[in-house]
Parts: C-alpha cells; sequence; structure tokens
C-alpha cells in the first residue's frame, strides 16, 4: 500500500517550496519603485544582499530575476557550493553544527551590513539552518562551548523556540543584532522552517527584535543542565547579554510549511490536519494517525523533536515512521514522514515511508523495530527494510511533511 500518490504530493510540495520563484514572486518593479511583500519602497540606487541558510543560493538568484539593472553586491551563506552570478560572495558552512567558516560568515555579514552605503537597500534573506551556518558568538564566548551547549540541548529534545531563544543571547548577529546594525534601510524576506513562522524563530531572528530575555534564556539552559556543565563564559553572556532593538522594517514570509501542505493536500483533495505538528516524534506519530478521518489522506506540516537516550542513527522524521510502522501492524493505512531539506538527521535519508504491513516484513527479516525505537536508531531499520526515503538536499528547507493515507484499498 506505499503509495506512489504520497510522492507525487510530496513533490507538489517541494516545488511549491522552490525558494526561487517564492522570492522572486514576491518582489515587483515599477518605474521608480519596488514592492516587496506589499510594501512599496522608492528605487534605490544599489542594493546589497544578505543571504543565509539553505535556502540562500536560491533566493538570491532569485531575487537577481527581479532587479533588471539596479547595482548589486552582498554575500550568500549556504551549506552547499553553487556558482553565483558575479558580485555575490559565496561562504560554504556547515549544518547542523557551526564551524569556522559559520563563525566567518556572521563577522562578514556585519561587515556588510555596517558599510553598506545610506542610500542603498539591505536585502535580508534568510532561511532554515541560518542559525547554524552564521554564527558569530558574543563577545567572550567560544565557538565551540556554544556548539556544545546547542547538541547538549537538542539531545535533550529542546524545542526549536528554546534552542533560538538561547541562540540569541550567545550571539553577535541573532536576536535583531544584524538588524541593528544595518546603516542603511532593510527588508528580510524569509523562507521559514519553524512552527507559525514566527519571525524571532527563523535562523533566530537576525533582523527582528526577541521576544524573549536573557533570563528566559538562562533558564532554559538551567532546566536542561542534568549531567552537563556549561562554560563559564557561556552563562556569563546568557546573564548580561540584553536585547536588541533593530528599526522597524518590513518583513516577509516568502513560503512555509503551510505552503507545502497546501500544495500537497490539492494532488489529492486532501485534508490538512495540522500545520503547528509538534511534540516528541513517536507520540507525534500515533496521535496524528488517529487525528486523520478513516476513508481520507491527511496532511501535516510543523517540526518534531527527538529526546535522545540511545546510540543509534536516525532523525526525527524517520523515529515518526518507525513508530508508526508499529502502530498501524495490520491496518490498511501508508505513512509518510519526511524533511522537506532532503535530510533527516545526521543521515542520508529525508525520512521514511511504511505501511500496515512493514512491522510483519520487519518480523520476518529479523529488524527488530521496537528496538530500534529504544535505541534511536531507526535509519539502520528503515534501511533494512526499503522503507528509507532517499532524495538528497532539495535546496529548499520549509519544515517537515507528514502525509497519512487512511483510505480503504
Amino acid at each position: 500500500m506505499l503509495s506512489d500518490l504520497l510522492f507525487e504530493m510530496a513533490t507538489a510540495a517541494l516545488d511549491a517550496a522552490d525558494p526561487r520563484p517564492a522570492t522572486a514572486n514576491a518582489i515587483t518593479r515599477t518605474k521608480g519603485s519596488l514592492e516587496i511583500g506589499g510594501f512599496d519602497l522608492p528605487e534605490p540606487p544599489g542594493i546589497r544582499i544578505i543571504a543565509f541558510g539553505k535556502a540562500a543560493s536560491a533566493m538570491a538568484v532569485g531575487v537577481l530575476d527581479r532587479l533588471g539593472d539596479i547595482p548589486y553586491d552582498g554575500l550568500v551563506v549556504s551549506n552547499h557550493f553553487v556558482r553565483l552570478p558575479p558580485g555575490l560572495e559565496s561562504i560554504v558552512a556547515a549544518h547542523p553544527s557551526p564551524d569556522a567558516e559559520s563563525h566567518r560568515a556572521g563577522r562578514r555579514a556585519l561587515e556588510l551590513a555596517r558599510s553598506v552605503p545610506a542610500d542603498h537597500l539591505v536585502l535580508y534573506l534568510v532561511s532554515g539552518g541560518g542559525s547554524s551556518l552564521m554564527a558569530y558568538p558574543a563577545d567572550g564566548v567560544l565557538l565551540a562551548d556554544k556548539v556544545r551547549l546547542i547538541e547538549h540541548l537538542i539531545l535533550c529534545g529542546a524545542t526549536i523556540t528554546d534552542l533560538n531563544t538561547v541562540r540569541r543571547y550567545l550571539s553577535q548577529v541573532k536576536g535583531g543584532r544584524l538588524g541593528l546594525a544595518t546603516a542603511g534601510a532593510f527588508v528580510t524576506l524569509a523562507l521559514s522552517d519553524v512552527v507559525r513562522s514566527m519571525p524571532s524563530d527563523i535562523a533566530s531572528g537576525p533582523t527582528v527584535p526577541s521576544p524573549t530575555t536573557p533570563q528566559d534564556a538562562r533558564r532554559i539552559v538551567e532546566r536542561h543542565r542534568s549531567h552537563f556543565d556549561a562554560a563559564d563564559s557561556v552563562l556569563t553572556a546568557l546573564g548580561s547579554q540584553q536585547p536588541a532593538k533593530p528599526p522597524s522594517s518590513p518583513f516577509v514570509i516568502v513560503g512555509d510549511g503551510a505552503t507545502a501542505a497546501r500544495s500537497a493536500a490539492k494532488v489529492a483533495d486532501a485534508t490538512i490536519v495540522s500545520t503547528t505538528l509538534e511534540g516528541e516524534a513517536r507520540e507525534a506519530a500515533r496521535r496524528a494517525i488517529e487525528a486523520v478521518p478513516a476513508g481520507q489522506i491527511g496532511v501535516f506540516a510543523g517540526e518534531t523533536t527527538v529526546t535522545v537516550t540511545g546510540n543509534g542513527v536516525g532523525g526525527r522524521n524517520q523515529e515518526a515512521a518507525v513508530a508508526a510502522a508499529l502502530a498501524i501492524s495490520g491496518r490498511e493505512i501508508a505513512f509518510m514522514a519526511l524533511g522537506t531539506d532532503g535530510i533527516d538527521g545526521p543521515t542520508p535519508a529525508a525520512g521514511g515511508i511504511v505501511d500496515g504491513t512493514t512491522a510483519a516484513m520487519a518480523r520476518a527479516n529479523g529488524v527488530d523495530l521496537p528496538g530500534s525505537l529504544a535505541s534511536n536508531d531507526s535509519n539502520t531499520a528503515l534501511t533494512a527494510l526499503g522503507c528509507a526515503i532517499i532524495m538528497g538536499p532539495t535546496g529548499t528547507n520549509v519544515g517537515d511533511l507528514w502525509i497519512i493515507d487512511r483510505r480503504e484499498t
């Protein structure tokens, strides 16, 4: 019952979240003005592009599709090399944990923001993964200490909102600090990978004010500090950094999980059950299955978490698929879960697809699905069963997409 229809729906979702047309469609140039996401702006004598995230390259090209002869320059920070048009500097940095190039990218973005001519317009192009790809720690904080803390919080199952709250107070660019440093006017266009598309959570909100305080960040760290000692410099920064107050500026969402879900649903007249999918992946999978009415296809968008207790290899979407395989055993149900960026955890898979026969197939082939959940080894199990979804990096990132088919066949 592994339906081709589910893959067709997933393809439509990815097409709808294609960063290049999504960004280009948000910009209209008319004589003497630019309309960006409904905001009318005078045409500037030049534009500086500062793009960061997994979709940075495609978003930058989408902008150039609309600029015509307006002079431009800028920086593109992504996790993969793409040959860019002349005038755009490229930095390839690491994800999900930042590296030395991420540090260089943050420093370079600040330099470009501060040096832009006052009459030019800065276009910030923000997408998922930007928190890691552009990481310039607060004064006195070592990048290694910051990385160690964030990796610990991820293993503890901290939500993306909690992670970004902490990141904003350990950074010189996040939490509105990049916007505050900008010498001229700026507009932010964002391809959102976070639930509810809160601007402060997309790449940790470099151009918008933080809705949280340093005390909020410190409480999150304290809540997860069992068997972990944060570096003194990290705790000092969390206690001393104050919220940045960048100037008000247009912020435009060019695409998000809801965009992908709507496109997927149109393919099969399916029901969008939720675009705010959250929670522990295995538990969310069981709830999602029961939330889809019998005889229908349900679509979900969002981002779940995994509290890691084992030493296996997997990701949140693959963990959800294994949990779903056990929950739907013997039932006429198919379940697909995938990361729209084509990557699920530190694995080559984007997610997994299972149905009511998967658990029996696992038993027949000596694959221990309950054991794989206990050890967080979902990728090994799904790969052995041919149920892992391999698609490679997609060039977009709007969170996770789940499709559940409960039609009778």
